[in-house]
């Protein structure tokens, strides 16, 4: 036979249940605050995510315009490097001076014909005279020849000087935009290391 309570223990089981029901109340509020705190978290790590993704694109393109910059860099250097190696070879095939030589024979071909117009000399005397004028002479139809080829490579030479160095002019001011667009990448690397940070730390 079940015991029939008292008043007073009913009222301390009311009381005890009404401290409970607090209780339960408070928690309840305690969870809804830590599902609140919990949902903006994860809105914030939504966002927080897309603006990394955003982030990691811009510097991946920042990345990829300086390769290409690198890459044209390179080429240009390169080129220049073989038009100076081929400036190199020319130079070496001109050789010395034609210029000098053609000038000292020439003076030389004057003085014989001096010679030949205002000295008496004998027959033979002067047939040697003339087939040394003819050998020099020859030899100053040579080296003229030589000399328009010589001239010719100069030119040619003067307009690979000034290629190279537009060459290595394009190549600088391809480095220097490789330089921009790594800078600007390293700058969007620390943006992403400090969105980051903030990901983790709330």
């Amino acid at each position: 036979m079940v015991r029939k309570k008292t008043r007073s223990e009913l009222d301390q089981a009311e009381i005890r249940l009404e401290s409970l029901l607090e209780k339960r109340d408070a928690f309840n509020q305690e969870a809804q605050l830590a599902r609140q705190e919990r949902d903006m978290v994860h809105d914030k790590k939504r966002e927080l995510s897309a603006k990394l993704r955003e982030l990691k694109d811009k510097r991946a393109a920042f990345v990829s315009q300086a390769r290409v910059h690198r890459a044209k860099r390179d080429e240009f250097q390169t080129k220049a490097k073989a038009l100076i190696e081929l400036r190199r070879k020319m130079r070496s095939h001109v050789g010395g001076s034609v210029t000098q030589e053609l000038r000292n024979l020439k003076k030389q071909i004057q003085q014989m014909e001096m010679r030949q117009q205002t000295a008496s000399l004998t027959l033979s005397e002067e047939n040697d005279l003339i087939d040394e004028l003819k050998e020099h002479l020859k030899r100053a139809k040579e080296l003229e020849s030589l000399k328009t080829e010589q001239d010719a490579i100069s030119e040619e030479v003067k307009d690979l000087d000034s290629t190279i160095t537009e060459l290595f002019a394009r190549a600088e001011k391809e480095h220097q935009t490789a330089l921009e667009f790594s800078a600007q990448a390293q700058a969007v690397h620390q943006e992403l290391v400090h969105q980051r940070l903030h990901l983790l730390v709330p």
